[in-house]
């Protein structure tokens, strides 16, 4: 079983083509989208993208073709859609205006986000270094270096 989350960090704003990595929130950021083991709690993947990017086109992008179809995913709401590509892939139900939530969705996303906690806590943990929480002042593909060096760290601090 993987989990899958996308995580924002702020960058300085570009000199050029600013369009490309503001996020929308009245920031420009990057993102990384972070795939762990759910059982062993390692970091299996990081892939970084610029603010702009939805995080389904990240999944898409990344690893879709190379996560085997039989996997168990326990992704957020953000990867509507992601049934075509795995097809045993656990989202939340989302509600709507005539479509209210009813008690067995209710349990269900309770439970899916008991397993998704687990990759707020690793991100939580690569944010004790500081350079994956602060603004970036670094240059392009850098910060994916960067993000992959502190997972590394945190594979062999907390996995081994």
């Amino acid at each position: 079983m993987i989990i899958v989350d996308v995580e924002e960090q702020p960058i300085e704003r570009p000199i050029r083509a600013q369009e490309t990595s503001y996020s929308g929130k009245k920031t420009h950021t990057a993102k990384y989208q972070i795939v762990i083991d759910a059982k062993n709690k390692e970091i299996l993947d990081v892939y970084g993208d610029s603010g702009t990017a939805h995080d389904f086109r990240m999944f898409k992008e990344s690893i879709a073709e190379s996560v085997p179809t039989h996997i168990i995913a326990v992704m957020d709401s953000g990867y509507q859609g992601v049934n075509q590509y795995l097809p045993f892939a656990l989202i939340p139900v989302k509600s709507s205006k005539h479509h209210p939530l009813t008690e067995d969705d209710k349990e269900f996303n309770a439970a899916l986000a008991k397993f998704r906690v687990v990759i707020e806590h690793i991100n939580r943990h690569m944010k004790i270094f500081r350079i994956c929480k602060e603004t970036y002042r670094g240059k392009g593909k850098r910060g994916l270096i960067r993000v992959s060096i502190i997972a590394s760290l945190y594979n062999h601090r907390c996995v081994a």
